[in-house]
């Protein structure tokens, strides 16, 4: 979990500089003054450990782990380094949209970063521990990598079509297809990932197995995936992987397997059995999907023509999902608790499993998604007690599963009603964007209802359509070369008529012509830009433009 949330928060800063108009200068020396963060927060982190300081050393060894974000971020947003990428490969690594090969370029900063600040964990550890801890956070981090990787192969697929890519950006009923294609397709590729990329084995015949098999058929569970993974004896861990019973493995890490007795071996599979029967991973889901779907329906109401308030807007909403998902962790490991109290009837095994568990240094210690052990333990000591303790969570647990599903149902619902009903108007855009600009006009003349400024491209268009200077028919399927919506932009520019202009370039832009998108970028800024900016920006147009811009947009000129 902290590499993903790591991997999302990168994502994050990049989205953040492709959505900002003004790019840094490229200060390619940041990149490796960075570096050198994570070696002097090890430092600290050992300094404060050795003088006893041990709340101290905690705080420092958090600032490094979750020191690659704060370091990618001021790469991406400071060093320039998307905009060298971009001069050396000749085309913008963006991930937006749909990103090639090149685009996994943007994320080496806090590959790097990662890596340094694993190797410096690692060192920490000792000599002794140092190899173990430093493969098993690889793996780890590789793990969270390869999804990315395997989406950004699969966009470069499908982006080598453009009618294909048109289609799916423009039609939000295929958008929302592709999209529930990639969450299923990673949903179930979860188990697949974790075989592959970590240590893990089919766990040996054994006592401990025997043990396991024995719980498995007392909660009518199914238990013949189960593997053991090998962390060097660096993590203690227990976890069932996947959402569906048939595809879904229990994992079981070296050191726990060291660490526990055969009766608090079966406790600790009982809880993770009652995450199971509980269905904490498909409720995490039906919430996560809410927020997201949520929030792009309060985006696209709110902001649906700002990209840089939708995306707030929606990371708004995944961070209120987050604060969320650390509520709803910490009860649903009591509730797993609870379960595996009532199905093995032995609270001192499952006391004693948690605190070996925890380490005799870190059971007053809550995080993000567990309460302390001492907090578990009387919890369970007073449920054991009175088993109406345990009843009143559960009861609590269960509004919260029925909202979460409802709130699924109710956004998706709103989402088709949308989506169907904007299937005329995205129909138009596909026009547009295609050059079918006959086809759009007829389209409005049959009444797709559309909002105001569309309504304006396609009137704007209609007027290319038959007219013997731009050698097009009437059509449906005839299309407009580019060049003359580039021409009627540059010749609006001169004539200083703004609206018409920004038109033409909108036009343009929805063709995928670049240097339409930033002139019409230019144009929509508020303000004087100062000289070098605008000499880079001006720098990065082809030669048509430079002096139609320059002539036609004064006021960008302090």
């Amino acid at each position: 979990m902290l590499y993903l949330a790591h991997l999302g928060l990168a994502l994050a800063a990049q989205l953040a500089w492709e959505t900002t108009p003004i790019a840094p200068e490229e200060r390619l020396w940041i990149l490796a003054l960075l570096c050198l963060v994570p070696f002097a927060l090890g430092q600290w982190t050992r300094r404060l450990y050795l003088k006893g300081k041990f709340r101290a050393t905690d705080r420092a060894f958090a600032a490094l782990q979750h020191s690659p974000v704060a370091l990618h971020a001021l790469a991406v947003l400071g060093s320039g380094w998307n905009e060298f990428l971009g001069r050396i490969l000749g085309e913008s690594p963006g991930l937006l949209g749909w990103p090639g090969p090149s685009a996994l370029l943007t994320l080496l900063p806090f590959v790097v970063y990662t890596l340094l600040a694993i190797e410096v964990r690692a060192r920490l550890g000792g000599p002794s521990r140092a190899r173990a801890t430093r493969r098993s956070h690889w793996r780890m981090f590789s793990a969270t990598l390869l999804p990315l990787l395997v989406y950004v192969l699969l966009a470069s697929l499908v982006g080598t079509s453009r009618r294909l890519t048109i289609e799916i950006d423009s039609v939000g009923l295929w958008n929302a297809l592709y999209s529930a294609f990639l969450i299923l397709l990673f949903a179930l590729g979860v188990p697949w990932l974790f075989r592959r990329t970590w240590d893990a084995r089919p766990l040996p015949p054994g006592p401990e197995r025997d043990v396991l098999h024995a719980v498995s058929a007392l909660a009518g569970f199914d238990g013949r995936r189960l593997f053991l993974w090998n962390t060097g004896n660096t993590a203690s861990n227990a976890a069932i992987i996947g959402l569906f019973p048939w595809h879904r493995i229990v994992v079981f890490s070296d050191l726990l397997l060291a660490q526990l007795d055969p009766r608090q071996l079966a406790c600790v599979f009982a809880h993770e059995i009652g995450h199971a029967k509980r269905r904490h991973v498909l409720i995490f889901a039906a919430w996560a999907l809410a927020a997201l779907f949520g929030g792009e329906l309060i985006a696209s109401a709110a902001a649906p023509d700002d990209p840089l308030w939708n995306s707030a807007i929606l990371l708004g909403a995944m961070a209120l999902w987050v604060l969320g998902f650390g509520w709803m962790s910490r009860r649903f490991e009591l509730e797993a608790d609870i379960y595996s109290l009532r199905l093995m009837g032995d609270a001192d095994a499952l006391v004693g499993a948690l605190e070996l568990v925890s380490g005799p240094h870190g059971q007053a210690r809550t995080s993000w998604r567990h309460f302390s052990t001492e907090r578990r333990v009387a919890f369970l000591t007073e449920a054991a007690r009175d088993p109406a303790v345990g009843e009143r969570l559960e009861r609590r647990l269960r509004w919260v599963s029925r909202s979460g599903f409802a709130a699924l149902a109710l956004v998706l619902g709103l989402q088709l009603w949308g989506l169907v009903g904007q299937w005329p108007q995205d129909r138009v855009v596909v026009d547009l964007r295609t050059g079918q600009y006959a086809s759009a006009a007829r389209r409005l003349g049959e009444g797709a209802p559309l909002p105001g400024a569309l309504e304006r491209l396609v009137k704007r268009a209609k007027g290319l359509t038959g007219d013997p200077a731009t050698d097009v028919g009437t059509d449906a399927g005839d299309v407009v070369p580019i060049e003359e919506l580039a021409r009627r932009a540059r010749a609006a520019l001169a004539a200083g008529e703004a609206q018409e202009a920004a038109d033409w370039l909108e036009l343009g832009e929805l063709r995928g012509d670049a240097d339409m998108a930033l002139v019409r970028q230019l144009l929509s800024l508020e303000g004087p830009l100062e000289p070098e900016p605008l000499a880079r920006v001006l720098g990065a147009l082809s030669e048509p433009w430079r002096a139609p811009v320059q002539a036609g947009l004064p006021r960008l000129s302090p």
